[in-house]
């Protein structure tokens, strides 16, 4: 089998009753995007932007990854060297399938290795909020590391709690 890389965005989880943001009835036509997208956003209005993100976590509350989810959670466990998945999407469905943790922290090791190579001392890693599943996973995996002097939430314009800076 040759290397295969899945990509996908948001209408991979609208069949679970994601809304994606560029449909006619779409996020954007309720929110500007640069307004809860955007740094400059965050600094005029914190508040609508934590509503925003607060209401995009209790849409997932009640949703569940899909058989595209699940079918490429399986391939990517029946072929971990040979399939790579990325994704833009901001919700946990691919993790509660069973994708992203491990996947995640093998990504981690090798980001953290080049950067050492390349003479990095300091690193930011985004994982977003979500459920936190991945969150932890981050932090544990960090804790763990040999090369990892310490690591810290990120200053909120730099992603605050979805965001670590790492020392390395």
């Amino acid at each position: 089998m040759k290397k295969i890389l899945i990509l996908s965005g948001a209408g991979i989880s609208a069949e679970s009753g994601i809304g994606t943001f560029r449909e006619a009835d779409g996020l954007w036509e309720e929110y500007d995007v640069m307004e809860v997208c955007s740094l400059k956003g965050f600094e005029r209005n914190p508040k609508l932007v934590a509503d925003f993100y607060d209401a995009r976590r209790r849409d997932l509350a009640d949703k569940h990854p899909n058989a595209a989810h699940e079918t490429i959670a399986h391939l990517k466990a029946k072929y971990p060297h040979q399939i790579d998945v990325l994704t833009q999407n901001v919700d946990d469905l691919f993790e509660r399938a069973g994708l992203r943790g491990e996947e995640a922290c093998e990504r981690m090791d090798k980001f953290l290795s080049d950067a050492l190579l390349q003479g990095f001392d300091e690193v930011i890693i985004y994982h977003g909020i979500g459920t936190g599943k991945l969150s932890f996973a981050v932090k544990e995996f960090l804790k763990e590391h040999p090369s990892v002097k310490s690591f810290s939430d990120a200053p909120q314009h730099l992603g605050g709690f979805g965001a670590k800076i790492v020392r390395l």
